[in-house]
């Protein structure tokens, strides 16, 4: 998935997410007493595994519980534990504090990254959180599979193709209500390249994803204090447009590296397969499902999931659509250690993101954690003018792209100059806006494998809700596998369709006549409708 560098400060109007932030959740400790509340009704009807299984529960949670509270507390001081509805931004001001920093993390994609101490720290802090919340995940996976044993005598096994935020989030939820997977990842390990900049989780989507997956005290956090600010410049380096980041907005910023790291902490040992690239899928028949690998093995799934990216490997089971490329390709640059040196263009940025508007040239910068600046030059050229440039070869290819951006101020211009690596290339594809399928038994899509569109911010935030619902839909029909995949996609549909119309929207503004004017227009529209 490609995150979108410009981050709206415009309030998204859903159907009703307070329908779903305003009540007790379903998971974690309200989803505990349920089920502990319910448990001799539920022998009474389910008999001797689900006596066996609540059993198990209580003798795995009591030692538990207590200490896996206190350790999510102590990681976010807020002022009181309660109900989501207590929880949220505007009742609960107190930000997490932050660790202090260290050297250089680079999480951009295809750049290996170095782990800072404090990232480091930050990560072994909550690995041992998630091993009290695995605990309890692990109990209710015992009793979700010697029920599923107990009803149909086989494995309830989940096969998910793609170790994303939406397959992860999918396994994760999965994992909560008892239902077995395993993700099936080609890269080698989760370190095997870099997992891209900064992501801005939203409210209404990628917040109640993780709501869902029982992890929103956990990705508190993560959260980059003073990254949600906002400065609107002209190409001269005329200020048009700032906005502070005053702890109250509704979409955070993380580093995607972090976020996945979270959830890969959250899942049991072994539910991830790394090195396993998928070669062909093909239907079986009579609801099963074939899976080859590179390297020759094959396994036979009655519940196959493609979270598996922009090219996916699943996806012509349900689709003969492709990528199509967009017109627009992004090239990145990165200044480490800005402070220090790269005085000028660090206050320049300022504490969060930076927005240069220009008709087929627009600019953005995000400070990321470790006071690293990532840029992205949004430019729409055909595919040959991008294939002439070496951009293996750092100066020439970064004094080429920098003449596109001439007649700009020498100010924004050295965000191009004084990159400290080689600028990268990254041709945006697109499917269409509308994509969907029709039913084919036991497979369906998730993300950018189901929706891959113009970059708009919702990218990341779509899969997790994907992976977060189709979860969701899984444990509630457990009897009709048919009756969840097709709930999940009805609602699917409906969503990217509508994201994938305000990314076009978005683009369509940007290469207008005067898109700084356009865009400020489009913010306050929004503000006044909310």
């Amino acid at each position: 998935m490609t995150c979108c560098p410009i981050r709206s400060r415009m309030r998204t109007i859903v159907n009703s997410p307070a329908d779903h932030l305003n009540a007790e959740p379903t998971h974690g400790w309200a989803f505990i007493a349920s089920y502990m509340a319910n448990a001799t009704a539920r022998t009474a009807s389910s008999g001797d595994a689900w006596c066996a299984s609540t059993s198990t529960l209580r003798v795995m949670i009591a030692p538990q519980a207590a200490t896996t509270k206190s350790r999510l507390l102590a990681m976010c001081p807020y002022n009181a534990p309660g109900p989501v509805a207590s929880r949220s931004a505007r009742v609960r001001k107190v930000r997490p504090a932050s660790p202090p920093l260290s050297s250089n993390l680079i999480a951009a994609s295809m750049i290996c990254s170095r782990e800072s101490d404090a990232v480091r720290r930050r990560r072994l802090g909550l690995s041992s959180v998630m091993q009290h919340l695995d605990t309890i995940g692990t109990a209710f996976q015992i009793i979700g599979t010697a029920l599923h044993h107990q009803r149909y005598g086989m494995n309830p096994s989940v096969t998910i193709i793609g170790a994303g935020l939406g397959g992860l989030t999918l396994a994760r939820v999965l994992h909560v209500h008892g239902i077995s997977a395993t993700v099936y990842e080609a890269e080698p390990s989760p370190t095997a390249r870099g997992q891209g900049g900064m992501l801005d989780i939203h409210v209404e989507n990628g917040q109640l994803a993780l709501r869902m997956a029982g992890l929103y005290d956990a990705f508190q956090y993560l959260i980059l204090p003073g990254r949600q600010a906002l400065r609107m410049l002209d190409t001269d380096g005329t200020l048009l447009l700032e906005l502070p980041d005053n702890g109250t907005g509704g979409r955070p910023e993380v580093q995607r590296g972090e976020l996945r790291q979270m959830l890969l902490d959250s899942l049991p040992k072994g539910t991830v397969q790394w090195g396993c690239k998928v070669c062909a899928v093909r239907v079986l028949g009579e609801g099963a499902n074939e899976v080859t690998f590179a390297d020759g093995t094959t396994l036979t799934t009655r519940v196959l999931v493609g979270a598996d990216g922009a090219w996916s490997q699943v996806r012509p089971l349900l689709s003969a659509n492709k990528p199509a490329y967009s017109g627009m390709s992004y090239v990145e640059t990165w200044l480490f250690d800005a402070a220090i040196r790269h005085p000028t263009s660090a206050t320049l940025v300022g504490s969060g993101q930076v927005i240069v508007p220009s008709p087929h040239n627009t600019l953005a910068v995000h400070r990321e954690r470790d006071d690293t600046l990532h840029t992205y030059l949004m430019l729409t050229r055909p595919q040959g003018w991008f294939a002439a440039i070496d951009f293996s070869d750092k100066a020439p290819a970064c004094v080429r792209i920098a003449q596109e951006y001439a007649s700009w101020s020498p100010q924004i211009t050295a965000l191009i100059t004084d990159s400290d690596t080689a600028p990268l290339c990254r041709p945006i594809f697109a499917l269409p806006d509308e994509h969907r399928w029709e039913r084919v038994p036991g497979v369906t899509l998730l993300g950018d494998a189901a929706h891959l569109t113009m970059p708009n911010g919702e990218g990341a935030n779509l899969a997790m809700l994907d992976g977060a619902e189709l979860g969701m839909a899984l444990a509630a029909h457990p009897d009709d596998l048919e009756t969840a995949l097709a709930t999940y996609e009805r609602a699917m549909f409906t969503r990217s369709a509508a994201a994938a119309a305000e990314g076009a929207k978005l683009h369509v503004l940007l290469a207008s006549e005067n898109p700084a004017r356009a865009m400020i227009q489009m913010m306050q529209d929004h503000e006044s409708v909310a």
